[in-house]
């Protein structure tokens, strides 16, 4: 006859972890360390699916294979070019021009880095669970970046009114 095991000492929900983690069976606060550890490994298994799942999208998308033909290809760049010409638009590409389109570059990729640090202090800020220091945290982040987008988009316009001043000065 099997010997029957005392009330109040239960199965551990995973043994191989007792093992492993050196926890005592049946012990309530091993329990909940097991469950903790479970939960932060869920966490970190989450956000590399995530990740690779976002890398894959955006890098899916550039190794795309080109689905036009040449021939289609020539057929839209002449009619571009066609409709162009007939508009009077130049398609010289010169140095002001290379500048603006740096600088347009430059403030698109400044926008996003905002957003990104933007939805990153509020999610650090929603999951802060009472958490003083992650809540300063999130706060500081989301003021540093509004002050540093608030710097670019007054450095633009300086040099924007700086720049149309200058060309003024130049026509007159």
């Amino acid at each position: 006859m099997a010997a029957a095991q005392p009330q109040n000492q239960r199965k551990h929900p995973v043994p191989h972890l007792e093992k492993r983690w050196g926890l005592a069976r049946g012990d309530d606060a091993s329990s909940s360390h097991v469950s903790t550890l479970m939960t932060k490994h869920l966490k970190r298994a989450h956000g590399i699916v995530l990740a690779a799942l976002v890398l894959g999208i955006f890098t899916g998308s550039l190794l795309a294979p080109a689905t036009t033909s040449a021939h289609v290809e020539a057929t839209i760049l002449s009619g571009l070019y066609a409709t162009g010409e007939a508009a009077e638009y130049s398609t010289i590409l010169d140095l002001p021009t290379l500048i603006g389109n740096i600088i347009q570059a430059l403030l698109g990729a400044t926008g996003i880095i905002f957003l990104g640090i933007t939805i990153y202090a509020g999610l650090l800020y929603m999951t802060a669970a009472g958490d003083d220091t992650k809540v300063k945290k999130a706060k500081s982040m989301l003021s540093t970046s509004v002050i540093g987008l608030l710097i670019v988009i007054g450095a633009y316009a300086i040099t924007e009114f700086i720049i149309n001043q200058i060309y003024l000065a130049n026509i007159s």
